[in-house]
């Protein structure tokens, strides 16, 4: 793997005038201080107000996979800890006495580790320095988002549970007013989910679910968005869309069904019943109100499949709305 290729910056006699002992004048000659700072579980780096760096301890080395102190000392600190705010210190550039902020270090492979850092300032006679601790956090962030993920998400789909959902559609019914544009919601409900619960097992029911599903995911665009509203009820939001839009929405929905259809070997097929209902940047209804109508709207689809469910199934329509 190719390392990283630190560059040195051209600077003035003053600026190259450099003790690679300095840090040790903070430190008051204090070797157990140093031999604290060297094995604590944190990355420990002392900075002067050139930012060029004094010294860097054994947890800061391992995070960036340095084995020596040999390329580090020396180095201006934005080279490693905080690349893309080198003219923004907190301290040095903006005059805060302490700092703590999330932002992340590089390794010598260049590769990005985010890290929670603290900075404080060091007054020592008439020199100052800067002692940053930090601490990887790629772990916290990772389970940050798992728990963002399992309170957002539905278990079984992958998609927004309800309550996401509602706040979402609120947030693009807001959305629209801002920017004129058009909102679809379509209120689905899976056509005889009960039976094949009733006849087969919730096991093949729960698979009905996860490929209506992934139809609907395959067919959408990135700006909609699905919410299982529980059960067998999912909710539509099509973004800067129309009713005329809807129809080729249907047609792909149907060719995709008809696929799935034709190419299983089930005792049933998959089908869906649809209310869609247009919001428009004038539109002050209220989500629930909203709601109750794409509802009512696919409950009279569903009434006209149970009515002709035959016809439609030898028609390959899978699709009602």
């Amino acid at each position: 793997m190719k390392t990283l290729d630190i560059k040195k910056n051209t600077l003035t006699d003053k600026e190259n005038s450099f003790d690679k002992n300095s840090f040790m004048k903070v430190l008051s000659g204090a070797n157990e201080i140093k031999k604290i700072l060297d094995f604590l579980p944190v990355g420990v780096v002392i900075v002067d107000t050139n930012k060029k760096i004094h010294y860097i301890n054994n947890t800061a080395l391992e995070l960036i996979k340095e084995e020596t102190t040999e390329n580090i000392i020396g180095q201006k600190c934005y080279n490693i800890i905080c690349p893309s705010h080198q003219e923004n210190c907190p301290i040095l550039d903006q005059g805060q006495e302490i700092n703590s902020s999330k932002k992340f270090i590089l390794n010598k492979y260049g590769q990005k580790i985010p890290i929670l850092k603290t900075v404080i300032k060091i007054k020592h006679k008439n020199e100052i320095f800067l002692l940053e601790a930090f601490k990887d956090i790629t772990e916290i962030n990772q389970y940050q988002e798992k728990l963002k993920y399992y309170a957002t998400t539905d278990s079984m789909t992958g998609v927004f549970n309800r309550r996401t959902g509602m706040q979402m559609l609120e947030d693009k019914l807001n959305m629209i007013k801002d920017c004129k544009k058009n909102l679809i919601i379509g209120f689905i409900d899976i056509n005889n989910l009960k039976k094949v619960n009733d006849n087969f097992g919730h096991k093949e029911g729960d698979k009905i679910i996860v490929q209506t599903t992934n139809i609907l995911k395959e067919i959408l665009r990135e700006s909609d968005f699905i919410t299982r509203i529980g059960g067998d009820e999912f909710l539509l939001a099509l973004f800067n869309c129309t009713l005329e839009n809807v129809e080729k929405i249907g047609e792909r929905l149907n060719k995709k069904l008809k696929q799935i259809n034709n190419q299983q070997d089930k005792p049933y097929s998959i089908s869906m019943s649809i209310g869609f209902v247009e919001c428009r940047p004038d539109n002050n209804k209220k989500i629930r109100d909203i709601l109750s109508e794409a509802d009512k709207k696919m409950y009279e689809n569903k009434e006209k499949f149970k009515s002709n469910e035959k016809e439609f199934l030898q028609q390959q329509k899978y699709i009602i709305y």
